[in-house]
């Protein structure tokens, strides 16, 4: 399977079967890493080839970030839903940006 992205052509060999992403957030991080590994890549390769900070791609596996979360998808020749199942409704995002307020609800921003 050969998935093109702005560029960036990755062959993946194996598709990921959804039953074996692990729930637990920390464990399903490192299993992503070994997954990425067992291809050749890197969270830092998919970060350089997106022209992007490699935190940006760390932090994705903690905190919602589409286009990393997509990018690293793709790497993997699955979908982003499968890989953060607790982010998405099927393929719809769910998670939203933060907004920044305060423990009383009062917007910090100067809007």
């Amino acid at each position: 399977m050969s998935i093109v992205m702005k560029n960036l052509a990755i062959t993946t060999t194996t598709p990921i079967d959804p039953r074996k992403v692990p729930s637990d957030p920390r464990e399903r991080a490192e299993w992503i890493i070994s997954q990425l590994k067992l291809r050749g890549l890197s969270l830092a390769q998919l970060a350089s080839r997106r022209g992007v900070d490699r935190r940006a791609f760390s932090q994705a596996l903690r905190l919602p970030n589409h286009p990393a979360e997509t990018a690293i998808a793709l790497a993997l020749g699955t979908a982003p839903a499968v890989l953060f199942p607790d982010r998405y409704d099927g393929v719809r995002r769910v998670h939203r940006v933060r907004s920044q307020e305060d423990s009383t609800g009062q917007n910090l921003r100067n809007d």
